[in-house]
């Protein structure tokens, strides 16, 4: 593992001193900004108080839970949001007025784009050594391919992880700098076994962060999978965020049937499940965690490690 650091470090470093790493960097803060700078200016029309607000959402939903349409999950989705309503006005907590947790919240959509920048990445980390000549190079050093294959993933995935903090870090700062720190311990609400919970806001925003990642991770390992069996960064790059678009929207056109649940992007969306509203019915977290790592060892298991004159 210590021989590995070298090279994963010397990866990082090609990846860094390009730059497009960093307008790739640069475009998500300014996104950001935008965004949160659009939102703070953007006045809500309903001006009513918080807690007025709150209680004709209560009776609006009430409303609908009167719909003998409704399924029973949706029912449940209904009532906890009663559940939670409730207890913010009970317990004074604001939960519907916006924070400096509002832009960290609104983060979460530009992980798409992370996805994206970081499929471009790791699929170019391999395949653009070919197409610049500089193969030949990497193959007269004494570590095993295997080394190097691996030490290309690992820095593609340190890249990600960069942007996601950046736009974490950017995004908690904008907060401050637009609502300042007065919700800074205000808690998120969670309903569990029928009964409201408070947790922390940090704790929560991570959770969500890291569930979001996940489809980051499998559409970059597919990309970095792509890009060293066909050696093309263009079909690698294309087929990936092709994929990545549509996969989920065929998943929904095909839900009615039952093996459509053993397709990768019907668990790429971990959030379903903090929801509480899975994308196939009967679907389970720990069912999607599975294929999630079956596919994930799939895509390492066909990655060329063997051939000692190509990479």
């Amino acid at each position: 593992m210590l021989r590995l650091m070298p090279l994963v470090q010397n990866e990082s470093m090609k990846i860094f001193r390009r730059w497009r790493t960093w307008v790739m960097a640069a475009s998500l803060i300014v996104f950001m900004t935008l965004l949160s700078t659009v939102q703070f200016m953007d006045k809500p029309l309903d001006q009513r108080d918080w807690k007025t607000r709150l209680s004709a959402n209560i009776q609006q939903t009430e409303q609908m839970m009167s719909d003998a349409r409704l399924g029973e999950g949706q029912k449940q989705r209904l009532q906890e949001s009663i559940l939670r309503d409730r207890y913010a006005i009970e317990h004074d907590i604001p939960v519907n007025e916006r924070s400096l947790w509002t832009p960290v919240t609104l983060g979460t959509s530009l992980i798409m784009l992370i996805t994206i920048f970081t499929i471009i990445v790791a699929a170019d980390n391999v395949a653009g050594e070919f197409s610049g000549g500089t193969i030949k190079l990497i193959l007269i050093r004494p570590a095993k391919r295997w080394k190097v294959l691996l030490s290309k993933y690992i820095a593609s995935l340190g890249f990600a992880l960069f942007l996601l903090v950046s736009v974490f870090a950017v995004s908690w700062l904008l907060g401050i700098g637009f609502y300042g720190l007065g919700a800074l311990h205000q808690p998120g609400l969670d309903v569990r076994d029928g009964m409201v919970v408070e947790q922390s806001m940090v704790a929560s925003l991570l959770q969500t962060y890291a569930l979001n990642s996940v489809s980051l991770v499998m559409m970059a390992t597919f990309g970095f999978m792509i890009s060293t069996v066909f050696r093309s960064s263009s079909f690698a790059i294309g087929g990936s965020i092709a994929l990545l678009f549509v996969g989920t929207s065929i998943v929904h056109g095909l839900r009615e049937y039952p093996w459509v649940k053993y397709v990768l992007f019907a668990h790429l969306d971990l959030t379903q499940y903090l929801k509480g509203k899975p994308l196939i019915e009967g679907m389970t977290l720990g069912f999607s965690v599975t294929m999630l790592l079956a596919y994930f060892v799939l895509f390492l298991s066909l990655i060329p490690i063997s051939e000692p004159t190509r990479l």
